[in-house]
């Protein structure tokens, strides 16, 4: 799925996989999500890839030490910061994973109606990633 990630980057940003912070980003999201022992909640590994992946991009703009939302969020994907503290970014992917699997993507989005707008654009890209 590593390519994927990329690939799907690329089509929100051609630059995006050139940023220094994305080779380590999509590496981490592929282990999380290859190793995830919950059932993905898109329906699909290559789905939950997507959908993290896309969020990687919209929340940190690929950047493993982003700090947001006035110091409160940090990491790859903003993560409470408490939350995220001595985590490496494989550990950011699977503490994502493990809040949306707990409750839904409204756990990790402030957003119900954005949360649900980020998979279906997700989804989408990867659709076309996917297409011969």
């Amino acid at each position: 799925m590593y390519s994927t990630i990329l690939a799907l980057w690329a089509l929100i940003h051609p630059g995006a996989p050139t940023l220094p912070d994305a080779p380590a980003i999509a590496a981490a999201i592929d282990a999380a999500v290859a190793s995830d022992p919950a059932a993905p909640f898109t329906g699909s590994r290559e789905g939950d890839t997507a959908v993290l992946a896309y969020y990687a991009l919209r929340e940190s703009w690929l950047s493993i030490h982003a700090v947001g939302d006035g110091g409160r969020s940090c990491g790859a994907v903003q993560i409470k910061c408490e939350l995220a503290r001595g985590l490496d970014v494989t550990g950011q992917m699977r503490l994502w994973l493990r809040l949306v699997h707990a409750s839904s993507l409204g756990a990790v989005d402030s957003s119900k109606a954005r949360a649900a707008n980020r998979q279906r654009k997700a989804l989408a890209l990867l659709a076309k990633v996917q297409s011969p």
